[in-house]
Order: C-alpha cells, then sequence, then structure tokens
C-alpha cells in the first residue's frame, strides 16, 4: 500500500535520526519491528506511553489513573 511506501522512504531518509521509532508507536508496528531485529524481549507497553505527573493525579483526585507499569 502506499503508506508502507511512505513509511519506508522515512526509514530511508530519517534512519539515523531517531524519527522512525515515534513512527512505529504511531502506526502500531513497533512490536513487529522489534521482533524481525529479534529483539522481542524489549517491547512492553511501558514504552509505549509517558507515566501521568503525580501532580496531575492529585489534582483530579484519583480519577485519572497512572499509565500501565509505572
Amino acid at each position: 500500500t502506499s503508506r508502507k511506501l511512505v513509511l519506508h522512504e522515512r526509514t530511508l531518509e530519517l534512519g539515523c535520526e531517531g524519527q522512525t521509532w515515534y513512527d512505529w508507536i504511531r502506526t502500531g508496528t513497533l512490536k513487529d519491528v522489534l521482533t524481525s531485529q529479534n529483539r522481542p524481549n524489549t517491547y512492553s507497553k511501558k514504552i509505549l506511553l509517558y507515566p501521568i505527573p503525580e501532580s496531575e493525579i492529585d489534582i483530579t483526585k484519583g480519577k485519572l489513573e497512572q499509565n500501565d507499569d509505572y
């Protein structure tokens, strides 16, 4: 598909600049990429999200919950 072609071009052009990591997260292909690079054990849901600051959780009086694995 054209989306795969665009992502491939971005990988070729921006591969050494660290931009493809965010493409893989955004497109949901990070797990497949790490598996194809023989690094499946480095994948976890924790690397997809940042932790929510404790101050934000306090402001919402616990309605906002921390992301998994944090």
